[in-house]
């Protein structure tokens, strides 16, 4: 049956289910079946005499049915002691399983129509020290973490997935000053609050609002180079260019812009170029420029 070849890494989805329908007679998709009765299918009648739970340590688990959205509270899979990687494609009851699996250091909680309210608890006896890394589809789940951030000591890497439809739903880079130990922060088709706020500030956003919309500023994220071991991020805002020596070990931006600010007397020149080369010299950056707060055309892509 599937993954029989690799014992560390299990992965259940529809053709796993499959499997089990013809192999052992059991239908995990049975409209009869609950959460319990889903996960003793898969679990007990599937895998158990195929599996040693306790040497797994990558699971991937993707079950999304039609009708009836079944809402599973991972406490009720096998232990796996050894989990170390866990992605979801499903609805969840909760997150109180995340110290159910005392060694995840990976989490990826996916199912694009569930949404969670941002004032959801996480009810877990102690924080996470082995979580290194989130992937983060969508805002919700992100707005709980930061609202726990205390259980999450020790990531070390972000990545954001569709942050990029309501003011909400953006990531706003002070958030991740609660997260100290912090080296890598990914945007897939996300934006900082930041990029956005760029826009906001220009007197084009204020043609298209109600007379006496109050004005607001745009935001920057120099304030970031607190985060001592920040090796990597996909964008960065800069008020200042020479607050860009602060980050002591960053070692790569795939979008750099600054404020001309003192450097509104280069603006244009190749003089400009060379300011830019210079300060960015010992980092790998993919797209670097300067721009100005009341600019005709803005930049935001």
């Amino acid at each position: 049956m599937n993954n029989e070849t690799d014992k560390k890494t299990l992965t259940i989805d529809f053709e796993l289910c499959d499997e089990i329908k013809a192999f052992r007679g059991v239908d995990c998709y049975d409209e009869n079946l609950d959460e319990k009765g889903v996960i003793n299918a898969i679990f007990c009648t599937g895998l158990e005499k195929i599996y040693k739970y306790e040497e797994v340590e990558t699971l991937y688990f993707n079950y999304l049915e039609g009708k009836d959205t079944i809402k599973f509270d991972l406490r009720n899979f096998p232990k796996f002691p050894n989990l170390k990687k866990l992605s979801t494609f499903c609805s969840l009851k909760n997150f109180d399983f995340l110290d159910y699996f005392p060694n995840l250091e990976f989490i990826h909680l996916r199912e694009t129509s569930q949404v969670f309210d941002p004032l959801m608890k996480i009810n877990i006896k102690k924080p996470l020290e082995n979580l290194k890394h989130i992937v983060f589809l969508e805002s919700d789940f992100w707005r709980i973490v930061v609202k726990h951030n205390h259980l999450f000591p020790n990531i070390e890497k972000f990545e954001f997935d569709n942050f990029d439809d309501e003011i909400n739903e953006f990531v706003h880079s002070a958030e991740l000053l609660l997260f100290p130990n912090l080296k890598i922060v990914n945007l897939n088709y996300s934006r900082f609050y930041e990029e956005r706020s760029i826009y906001f500030s220009h007197r084009s956003y204020y043609d298209e609002q109600p007379p006496g919309t109050a004005h607001i500023p745009t935001k920057f994220m120099d304030q970031l180079s607190k985060l001592k071991d920040l090796e990597e991020i996909d964008y960065l805002l800069l008020e200042n260019l020479d607050n860009l020596k602060k980050f002591k070990k960053l070692k790569k931006i795939k979008k750099l812009r600054c404020l001309y600010g003192e450097y509104e007397k280069i603006r244009g020149s190749e003089e400009e170029i060379k300011v830019l080369n210079k300060a960015t010299e010992s980092l790998d950056v993919k797209d670097k420029k300067f721009f100005r707060l009341d600019w005709e055309e803005f930049d935001y892509e």
